[in-house]
């Protein structure tokens, strides 16, 4: 006859607490290894795997993973271990000098900490900023709001202070405002001419309509178009 033996125990899951510290990108990863101490079964090899693997800033302190044992016809064991994630010693950040331009009259808000570096898990925030020269700075602590003067152009430096909640940094902003093309203020005007008399011209044989006109960009008015002709 035939005796046919079939494995239905369990294998024995074992377990081991574990510390890991977060790298440079702020992420960690483990592998059941890891935490397995000594799992077996007694007439098969057996798999391990984890339902947690990668830990990041949201995971600092102690959290609970599960380890799964199973050996070769499907029968399983489980345990729990305790992985506690911690940050690496704290380093300074890096704040980097930022260069934006603007055209004259508009306000620009500038983005400084999208090309700033932290390996803190408390993230930066912007904590002080100088005056430029000219025009008006306000910050939050991710961004910060600059407003040039009424009709001025050129190019405007100031410098602002980040923080991960420890160490700080500081780094400079430049702004570069433009010119743009004002709008002109026409001023209406009035000529009296005697009747039955000739009119008065400039030196061009035409009225000067230009005389109390006004550009802010403080350009000649190059050219004079006739709207409406006269009743009469």
């Amino acid at each position: 006859s035939i005796v046919t033996v079939q494995d239905v125990g369990a294998p024995v899951a074992s377990c081991q607490n574990v510390s890991a510290t977060l790298g440079s990108a702020k992420t960690v990863s483990i592998v059941a290894a890891d935490v397995d101490n000594g799992s077996f079964d007694s007439c098969s090899a057996v798999s391990l795997s984890l339902d947690i693997t990668e830990f990041d800033c949201d995971d600092l302190g102690a959290n609970t993973v599960v380890l799964t044992v199973t050996n070769d016809l499907g029968n399983s064991d489980q345990c729990l271990s305790t992985v506690t994630i911690s940050e690496s010693p704290n380093e300074v950040p890096v704040a980097v000098d930022d260069d934006t331009v603007t055209p004259e009259d508009t306000p620009v808000l500038i983005s400084v900490l999208q090309n700033d570096r932290d390996d803190s898990c408390q993230g930066l925030v912007i904590t002080s900023t100088t005056s430029p020269a000219k025009g008006t700075v306000s910050f939050s602590s991710t961004s910060i709001l600059y407003t040039p003067e009424s009709n001025d152009v050129g190019t405007y430096t100031f410098n602002y202070s980040v923080s991960d909640g420890s160490l700080t940094d500081n780094a400079t902003v430049t702004v570069h405002v433009f010119s743009q093309n004002d709008a002109l203020t026409a001023i209406d005007d009035h000529f009296s001419v005697a009747e039955d008399s000739d009119p008065t011209f400039d030196s061009n044989n035409r009225f000067n309509v230009t005389l109390n006109d006004f550009d802010p960009d403080d350009t000649d008015i190059e050219t004079v178009a006739i709207r409406t002709q006269p009743s009469n």
